[in-house]
């Protein structure tokens, strides 16, 4: 079962063609990420600044097609690589069922509070391989 987040642009958020500003989707991608964690089982607050965090070192977009102010946007949220210090999160935006935007981020695991890449820990490592396909 693929890990969806709803989010709603706000006005501040949209440009002057009335669509999402190409800016804020790495924004609402890493606001997706960091409830998918929370939905794994390691909550954010707790784990980011102490056992587990992640730094991008990738980030891919695609837009496909607009969302606008107040449209409630769903981001699917599925590991697709997962290396031994790397691992990369893709992201499908919709609207109604229309594709808007895409991504595809790689993360390193680091040390919380510092740059050294380490090994993803095995118990996140699990529940990256319990939601991923293969891309």
């Amino acid at each position: 079962m693929t890990f969806t987040h709803r989010r709603r642009p706000t006005y501040a958020e949209v440009d002057q063609q009335g669509v999402v500003f190409h800016g804020h989707w790495l924004a609402y991608f890493d606001d997706a990420m960091t409830r998918f964690c929370d939905h794994l089982g390691f909550p954010p607050k707790e784990v980011f600044f102490s056992t587990f965090d992640v730094m991008v070192v990738k980030a891919q977009l695609d837009w496909q097609g607009p969302a606008g102010f107040d449209d409630e946007i769903e981001i699917a949220v599925t590991p697709t690589r997962i290396g031994t210090k790397s691992f990369d999160l893709e992201y499908r935006a919709t609207v109604e069922g229309r594709p808007v935007c895409t991504g595809l981020v790689t993360y390193v695991s680091v040390k919380p509070g510092a740059a050294e890449a380490v090994e993803i820990p095995r118990d996140v490592r699990a529940a990256l391989e319990g939601r991923q396909t293969a891309i």
